[in-house]
């Protein structure tokens, strides 16, 4: 079971670790590919409506929560200062690792903390897939 800091918090798991998420704020953009053609054209309005098909997709999220600085190991922290590659997360909705958002790598943006008070750290940071997020896995 993750280290509840506050309320309900949601989590990430990183390298074994379950950081909790006290606020994610996910978005799934959808490219959309133009597939118009003459078939499509509205002889009534003497227009050619646009019509499209999903082609891809980002998921990228706001994330903002606390951990503690002894348990969260502090890898996490040098990762996120260097020029190193996706993260593989398991995000969930409820600290009981009952209910879970989806997974895959991510790039971890926007990184901020405060400094530690009582071994507690605050964090926000902007997440966005890399590759394949799998839902509800």
């Amino acid at each position: 079971m993750a280290d509840r800091l506050s309320g309900k918090a949601a989590y990430w798991t990183w390298g074994g670790t379950t950081i909790p998420i006290t606020k994610i704020t996910p978005k799934v953009t959808r490219k959309l590919g133009d597939t118009t053609d003459s078939g499509d054209y509205d002889a009534t309005g003497d227009m050619l409506p646009t019509t499209q098909i999903p082609v891809g997709y980002t998921v990228e999220a706001t994330i903002e929560g606390r951990f503690r600085y002894s348990t969260t190991p502090s890898v996490l922290l040098q990762f996120l200062f260097q020029s190193a590659t996706q993260i593989t997360c398991v995000f969930g909705l409820d600290i009981n690792n009952s209910t879970i958002w989806g997974s895959g790598l991510f790039d971890v943006s926007d990184f901020q903390t405060d400094i530690p008070v009582d071994d507690i750290v605050t964090y926000t940071a902007t997440i966005r897939s890399y590759g394949v997020f799998t839902p509800n896995s």
